[in-house]
């Protein structure tokens, strides 16, 4: 008996059908279109010094909101926006400057992730919203990218 019903449990979960999950990705063509659209329109303005409010929520860990400014694509300060502590040289490695989160989303596309949902800024085209979930199988490892307060520095 214990046979029987563990062989329905497998046949049950085998005929599954994995992609019923991607019904929250848009195709892969929208997707690198918009991206492609939104990496232009990003590359036109020619936004050399700028601010941002950066967030990365996942299951583990809880997002803080951390401030980050970045000059010719490369990070040159970054703190803790709740109590303005500075992040060390080290801490700043693991950050994205915009450039990386555009990186993200093409990731993600070439590696055809279960869930890949991005909202782009209107006016100057970057990613402020990256939701992504690399494989059904494995759980808790979702993960997101929010980026808020974002300041052209002249």
């Amino acid at each position: 008996m214990r046979l029987l019903i563990l062989l329905s449990c497998c046949a049950a979960f085998l005929s599954c059908d994995s992609n019923d999950s991607k019904t929250e990705t848009q195709p892969v063509v929208e997707l690198q279109s918009e991206l492609n659209e939104n990496l232009a329109l990003w590359e036109s303005r020619n936004i050399k010094t700028y601010q941002f409010t950066y967030r990365r929520l996942s299951f583990s860990v809880p997002g803080d909101n951390i401030v980050i400014t970045v000059t010719d694509e490369v990070i040159v300060a970054a703190y803790y926006r709740d109590t303005d502590q500075v992040l060390s040289e080290e801490q700043i490695l693991y950050l994205p400057t915009i450039e990386e989160l555009f990186q993200e989303v093409q990731k993600g596309i070439d590696e055809d992730y279960v869930q890949l949902l991005v909202n782009y800024d209107e006016g100057d085209g970057y990613p402020e919203d990256i939701s992504i979930d690399v494989n059904i199988m494995i759980a808790d490892e979702e993960v997101s990218h929010i980026v808020s307060d974002f300041l052209i520095i002249e």
